[in-house]
């Protein structure tokens, strides 16, 4: 994975080096001011597109997780009943009953 503090280096990189270049430019140059302030202004536009980027990410990161749980619940919802088929198969219905109360109890608790 990429390293979230490489796209801050560089914006920051780029800063200083409008600011050397402002700084080796003549003296009686009267465009300083507005190079700082041009430079200034895409340093805080690709923050900005930084931040909506990574919040962005964190955004698909956060989905990811909750379809990994949404498939788990689903795998042993599917694992219970599997469970129950095969013991109504075997005609052990106490037993069905029983294991169907352990599950909602065991739902209870968790929850």
């Amino acid at each position: 994975m990429k390293s979230k503090a490489l796209p801050y280096i560089i914006l920051t990189g780029q800063v200083f080096l409008t600011i050397a270049a402002v700084t080796l430019l003549n003296p009686g140059c009267n465009a300083k001011v507005h190079i700082i302030l041009a430079g200034f202004s895409f340093y805080v536009a690709g923050l900005m597109t930084l931040n909506f980027h990574l919040n962005q990410m964190e955004s698909v990161c956060f989905g990811n997780r909750f379809i990994k749980v949404i498939r788990l619940m689903r795998h042993e919802f599917h694992n219970h009943l599997q469970v129950l088929f095969s013991m109504i198969q075997l005609k052990k219905h106490q037993e069905a009953l029983k294991y169907i109360e352990d599950a909602v109890k065991c739902d209870k608790t968790i929850n």
